[in-house]
């Protein structure tokens, strides 16, 4: 895994695949929902990676797994398949001794939020 190679998704990508997602779970209300649900998840989420840091440099890796757990949940709840892949990932090697995939996969992790945050921002500005 290297750093160099990863590009967050695309805020077009992030939002067809998010609506898509709430479309067949929720049907014609999706949008809605996502106005409702995006606002909670930029505004908990950052804390959540941020205590994943904390938890990876202080070696807590049961807590690492269940915060990563938390965040694969939360995004996979309303249609954020990436970054609850990525989290997926996390939550593997958390149950592993791969320091270095870790610390970059925690970037990853990230750097796709912002991609996310910036989708969610420019959804809820749209509809």
């Amino acid at each position: 895994m290297s750093e160099h190679l990863f590009e967050p998704s695309s805020s077009e990508q992030i939002t067809a695949t998010m609506r898509a997602e709430m479309q067949r779970s929720v049907g014609p209300a999706a949008n809605d929902i996502i106005g409702e649900l995006a606002a909670m998840f930029v505004s908990d989420i950052p804390q959540l990676i941020e205590e994943a840091a904390v938890a990876f440099h202080d070696q807590q890796m049961v807590r690492l797994k269940e915060i990563a757990h938390t965040l694969k949940g939360s995004s996979s709840s309303i249609g954020i398949r990436r970054f609850a892949q990525l989290c997926a990932e996390l939550e593997e090697l958390a149950a592993v001794d791969r320091p270095t995939e870790t610390a970059i996969l925690i970037e990853h992790i990230r750097a796709e939020f912002d991609a996310v945050k910036q989708a969610l921002q420019l959804f809820t500005t749209n509809n």
